[in-house]
């Protein structure tokens, strides 16, 4: 359910469901079980992000470090992989559906709106690692989701960002980033997810800014088609 845009997580379903929102998942999914009010959850989309690196529509690395060669990374598990991982139930053992008033399971992370946390997909390949976040989170639910961060900062120093995404559609990307409120404009291009489960492709954005406060707050926003 990737961030922003997101990758179909089944193949075969119909053209008009692979919007160019995140994709979701071609199948119905049963009420959520384990750990969180309990929701519908008919189709999924995801992302996947890692070290300050993320995936658009399907967010899979993303990380945040000073503009420097062998900087520290930032950003808290930018690779989607700690959390306390609650599976949907009803026989769905490979994703978390996260709201923003339930249970924040995503260590380092806070949730708004939903999303779809992925670990070990069957019907999709990470980009590295087992997981991932679809911003679209279950049948392209708009609002889409949101993530957020806040680290500290030095003012006046520039901190380079990069995410991985992977969408399933070409052209605009499916999410914004942005650091303190402002949009920061990212370079590169997102990859492809063809449906098949080895089919993604991941494509790098990178960016930098300049602190403005001792705490920055990163926040990635999935974004709906217009």
């Amino acid at each position: 359910m990737d961030l922003g845009n997101a990758y179909r997580l089944s193949a075969g379903a119909d053209e008009a469901a692979k919007s160019r929102h995140a994709r979701g998942f071609g199948r119905t999914l049963p009420q959520k079980q384990t750990g969180h009010d309990t929701q519908a959850a008919s189709r999924l989309t995801r992302a996947c992000v890692k070290p300050l690196k993320i995936l658009a529509s399907a967010l899979a690395w993303m990380s945040l470090s000073v503009a420097a060669a062998s900087a520290a990374e930032l950003i808290v598990n930018g690779g989607f992989e700690m959390g306390n991982f609650a599976p949907i139930g009803g026989g769905i053992t490979n994703y978390d559906l996260i709201t923003g008033t339930g249970p924040q399971d995503l260590t380092g992370w806070r949730v708004g709106n939903s999303l779809v946390w992925g670990m070990s997909p069957p019907d999709i390949n990470p980009h590295s690692g087992q997981g991932f976040v679809d911003l679209t989170g279950v049948g392209d639910t708009t609002p889409h989701g949101s993530l957020l961060q806040t680290i500290a900062t030095i003012v006046g120093q520039t901190y380079a960002f990069s995410i991985f995404a992977t969408q399933d559609f070409r052209g605009a990307l499916g999410f914004d980033v942005f650091a303190n409120g402002t949009a920061l404009g990212l370079s590169g291009t997102p990859g492809f997810w063809d449906y098949s489960p080895t089919g993604a492709t991941y494509g790098q954005l990178t960016s930098r800014f300049v602190a403005d406060a001792t705490t920055t707050q990163i926040g990635i926003f999935g974004r709906a088609s217009t």
